[in-house]
């Protein structure tokens, strides 16, 4: 029977530093936050001719002002590209994910990403086609007494580009990655407060879509751009 020597209170500490260590260099070999980042960017500028060409339909007209009836109107193709989009996307970077992560002899956990995006495009979908049919005017939620402008916020919200900011918080909790969170965060803030930066289109426009799409678009672009410099994706492992 032998008996080894307990590690002393520095070994130990030492140990579990370098356990830490290892845990972080894992994570930071299985992020690729550069790629959905990029594919979602890709659905979002793809959206701009489907929403432009698309035939548009006109619901739930409200009392005549002063300068003609208002309208709700929503893009038909609109309606069914976005889920489809978003959800063929969600796929995609699961596939790279999981190829990229058994290259590398590493496990992932990115079904959960892809599971919680489906989730959240159901449930925004399903809101999307809810705020359309809103009649205008005094709306009644849950005993809530609304005005029409107080509805901005749950059309926001109800919107494409608050389910893929969501799907980027899913990610960067997946990831452990701090940096893909604080950008989710001001993405986010940007879609729902909402930001335009001054450019604005007239609502009567086949345009009025544009500045959104272009700067929810670029923000995804540009942050894709920044995680593939510091994340090196095309540098091959030394061995």
């Amino acid at each position: 029977m032998t008996t080894d020597p307990a590690p002393s209170g520095k070994d130990a500490r030492q140990l579990l530093a370098s356990s830490q260590e290892l845990i972080e260099r894992v994570r930071q070999n299985q992020r690729a936050t550069w790629f959905p980042l990029f594919v979602l960017s890709a659905a979002t500028f793809l959206a701009i001719p489907i929403l432009r060409f698309s035939q548009r339909n006109v619901t739930n007209c409200g009392a005549p002002t002063g300068q003609g009836f208002v309208c709700h109107v929503y893009s038909v193709w609109g309606v069914w590209y976005w889920p489809i989009a978003l959800v063929v996307a969600y796929f995609g970077i699961s596939i790279f994910y999981i190829r990229r992560a058994h290259a590398q002899g590493l496990e992932t956990r990115i079904r959960n990403f892809v599971i919680a995006g489906i989730h959240v495009v159901v449930i925004v979908t399903a809101m999307g086609y809810w705020t359309v049919h809103l009649p205008l005017g005094q709306v009644n939620i849950l005993g809530l007494h609304m005005q029409e402008h107080s509805l901005g916020l749950i059309h926001r919200i109800a919107a494409p580009a608050f389910a893929i900011g969501v799907s980027l918080m899913v990610l960067a909790w997946i990831e452990h990655n701090r940096r893909l969170f604080y950008m989710a965060i001001v993405y986010l803030a940007i879609v729902l407060i909402p930001i335009s930066f001054g450019w604005n289109v007239s609502q009567s426009s086949n345009w009025n879509f544009l500045p959104r799409l272009i700067i929810q678009g670029t923000i995804l672009l540009f942050a894709g751009i920044g995680f593939a410099i510091t994340q090196r994706p095309l540098r091959w492992p030394t061995k």
